[in-house]
């Protein structure tokens, strides 16, 4: 089991320094019923996060044979895709970031962020799981950790464990200030600069981040293929 979160760890690490969520966590926290919402917001992504996770596992466990060596053909294909597919947001991303350079200011608060003040707890859990399965960054991690996972072959209950401990880890810097404000209530002072810290760098992190796992997804994708 050891080994199996081992693997894991490093998309755990893509999936910690991904800003957007973080931003999200500590909008819902200044809002109007923000504890209530945050907290919705929190189950609702460990829950989505460890099913995904362990649903590809079980996947992975089921289509490889216990018996099998090497890396299959498939999971290389699926490697270069999840590569090509981060490579291509980090020039998206890049571009944008250009652009904030020139313009030496921050980046406008996205829409979305604007709209989480009168949402209902139903569409924060919606909003969780949104954030998780359509942004590519986060979905490469889940997958990536999952097939991981299932290559292990691990029994189910360590399966289980496994994918709960990946999900926590990973998700650390979006329960940090959830954390802050709900035992101690100091986030008051505290969440504003977090949040216009996030979005001033979130182009950078991100950047960095994409061409990173890109390539390593790339280049394990590559090398098992010849």
């Amino acid at each position: 089991m050891a080994d199996a979160l081992a693997a894991m760890l490093p998309f755990a690490v893509g999936i910690l320094i991904s800003p957007l969520p973080v931003a999200a966590v500590i909008m819902l926290l200044v809002s109007d019923g923000g504890t209530r919402k945050a907290t919705v917001f929190e189950a609702t992504w460990l829950l989505v996060s460890f099913t995904v996770v362990l649903g590809v596992a079980a996947l992975i466990d089921k289509a490889a044979p216990h018996t099998a060596t090497g890396t299959p053909t498939w999971e290389a294909i699926v490697m270069l895709a999840l590569g090509i597919v981060m490579l291509a947001l980090a020039l998206l991303v890049l571009a944008a970031w250009r652009r904030q350079r020139r313009t030496k200011g921050d980046l406008p608060i996205p829409r979305w962020m604007h709209a989480l003040d009168g949402l209902s707890a139903a569409k924060t859990a919606g909003l969780a799981a949104v954030l998780i399965v359509a942004n590519p960054v986060n979905a490469s991690m889940l997958i990536a950790a999952g097939i991981a996972l299932g290559r292990a072959q691990l029994p189910g209950d360590e399966d289980a464990l496994t994918a709960v401990l990946f999900t926590v880890i990973a998700s650390l810097t979006m329960l940090a200030p959830w954390a802050i404000t709900v035992l101690s209530g100091r986030g008051a002072g505290l969440l504003p600069r977090m949040r216009h810290w996030l979005l001033l760098h979130n182009n950078a992190l991100t950047f960095w981040m994409t061409l990173a796992f890109g390539l390593v997804f790339l280049v394990k994708g590559l090398r098992a293929l010849i």
